[in-house]
């Protein structure tokens, strides 16, 4: 698969301190893949691949980045998380991406999972209609030169083949039924980050 970072895998800078402090932000995040994703089932070798380009600490609020890689959901303001990193590769593999999709992301929040899914997918369109998360997430994706994620404040008038919610459809019902491409499914995340529904447009 063609590496969409372009050979970067982390923006943590050229301070020697903060390279210390990253490589051993490195060594966290590799064993979250091996003992949160491996070891708990997660064989697909793209989400695995992905996430273990994507650090997640430069997803997570300010000051938590000593955490970011525990078996642990990040609150975030207006109902939003950072979801855990297996919760998030458990749905991803239910959608059975395979490289060409066209993917709707509802409440992005910090968009660590739409960096994720940047990697997977052929283009993610990813809401977020808080302001202050938008500008964050687009701050945050930045350093990954990601040119296939969009941040949007509403959801565009078009159809996809996959949709994945971080929360309920609940603001969103209006428009859900008409978002999905023959075929497509539609994924919600549970708010405690511990289980999610799917529903496939037959």
């Amino acid at each position: 698969m063609e590496d969409k970072l372009n050979g970067k895998s982390s923006p943590c800078g050229d301070d020697p301190l903060a390279e210390k402090y990253c490589v051993f932000l490195d060594f966290l995040r590799l064993k979250m893949v091996e003992h949160q994703l491996k070891a708990r089932g997660i064989k697909d070798r793209r989400i695995l691949d992905a996430m273990s380009k994507i650090c997640r600490h430069a997803f997570v609020p300010e000051g938590m980045g000593a955490r970011a890689y525990d078996d642990y959901e990040f609150p975030l303001c207006g109902g939003r998380t950072v979801q855990r990193p297996y919760m998030i590769a458990l749905a991803l593999r239910s959608l059975s991406l395979r490289g060409g999709e066209e993917v709707l992301e509802l409440d992005a929040g910090y968009g660590y999972q739409t960096a994720v899914l940047s990697l997977l997918v052929k283009t993610v369109y990813a809401v977020e209609s808080i302001d202050e998360l938008r500008n964050e997430a687009e701050k945050k994706t930045a350093g990954y030169n990601i040119r296939n994620a969009f941040f949007l404040k509403s959801v565009p008038e078009k159809k996809f083949d996959a949709v994945i919610s971080s929360g309920k459809f609940t603001d969103y019902d209006d428009k859900i039924s008409g978002l999905l491409k023959t075929g497509g499914k539609l994924l919600s995340l549970s708010n405690d980050g511990n289980a999610f529904e799917i529903y496939v447009n037959d």
